[in-house]
């Protein structure tokens, strides 16, 4: 009985969460479209409605609804949640296939109502990455979007989220799902955090002459001092914990690594200092060269000018 259930839950309920453990202990790639790990995301809901009818959402209470997978997540990375309304205008007549019929062209005349996707405003405008939602109201003549409406909307936002995050596609459970979650991220921001310090120490080692700035010595400390918290929350099975001080523990050896002073020295080392002020020195050196010759004629025409005279001094 016991290896039947140990079968079924290796099988089920943690197969997905072994198959990514392996792969981050083989380092092996992904085709899974997965948000690079970040401290904060930018969560942005985008409402499109045509013809820019005046529309109304009740996006606070839709948040409220979804709310629960951002606290589940909360010891993860920081959510930071907006809303945006776009307005659009269909145009007039639809594309019509080219002459040889491979591609769609739209009339000059339908130019000036046609607006470009590319130019909608799906930015935050601010450094953290973005997740985009959107949801079309497309041409229907509702003006005003129930929660109902919105509830199994915001539903799929929710599995996408997990799916951008990289979630387990298994158990079914979304509560399972998160516990796996937080041990693959621990693992995979354990790995990076290692990976970035020992970057950082392979670099300090091959460049003989760079300093190591103050800022990078205590990111450094930092993240080694959250690594072991990682490792002793481990121990006592304290998973939720644990991926947040292995988040603070990726997040400083990134800011040691990525330090300005570190990151111009690494780049611009001493022999690359010179190969840039070398065609600089060549002309100022050659002007030194020359002068001093020119000086050095000079003194040696003078200096024979004056004892010629002094010769002639003494004849007379």
């Amino acid at each position: 009985m016991a290896n039947y259930l140990s079968m079924v839950l290796l099988q089920t309920v943690f197969k997905d969460e072994l198959a990514a453990v392996k792969k981050i202990l083989n380092d092996e790639h992904t085709a899974d479209v997965v948000f690079p790990y970040a401290p904060a995301y930018n969560v942005v809901f985008n409402l499109f409605v045509e013809d820019g009818r005046p529309v109304t959402w009740p996006i606070q209470q839709a948040v409220e609804f979804i709310q629960p997978v951002f606290s589940a997540l909360k010891n993860y990375a920081n959510f930071k949640i907006s809303s945006q309304t776009h307005y659009y205008s269909k145009l007039q007549s639809e594309p019509s296939l080219n002459g040889d019929g491979t591609a769609r062209v739209i009339p000059q005349t339908d130019l000036a109502t046609f607006i470009n996707y590319g130019e909608w405003n799906l930015n935050t405008h601010d450094i953290a990455p973005s997740i985009n939602f959107l949801n079309d109201n497309g041409s229907k003549l509702v003006y005003r979007i129930s929660e109902s409406e919105l509830e199994p909307v915001f539903d799929i936002f929710a599995s996408q989220l997990f799916e951008l995050l990289g979630v387990p596609k298994a158990p079914l459970s979304p509560f399972l799902r998160v516990d796996a979650f937080h041990r693959v991220a621990t693992l995979k921001n354990m790995k990076r955090a290692l990976s970035n310090l020992k970057a950082l120490l392979k670099i300090s080692s091959s460049l003989h002459g760079i300093s190591i700035p103050e800022s990078t010595r205590a990111n450094v400390i930092s993240s080694l001092e959250n690594y072991d918290k990682v490792v002793e929350l481990l121990q006592n099975n304290d998973f939720e914990a644990s991926v947040a001080f292995a988040a603070k523990s990726v997040t400083k050896s990134d800011e040691a690594f990525f330090e300005k002073e570190m990151v111009q020295q690494a780049y611009f080392p001493s022999e690359h200092k010179l190969a840039v002020f070398l065609p600089l020195l060549g002309p100022i050196c050659s002007i030194v060269f020359f002068g001093l010759i020119k000086y050095l004629r000079s003194r040696k025409a003078s200096r024979k000018e004056s004892e010629t005279s002094e010769l002639g001094k003494k004849e007379i």
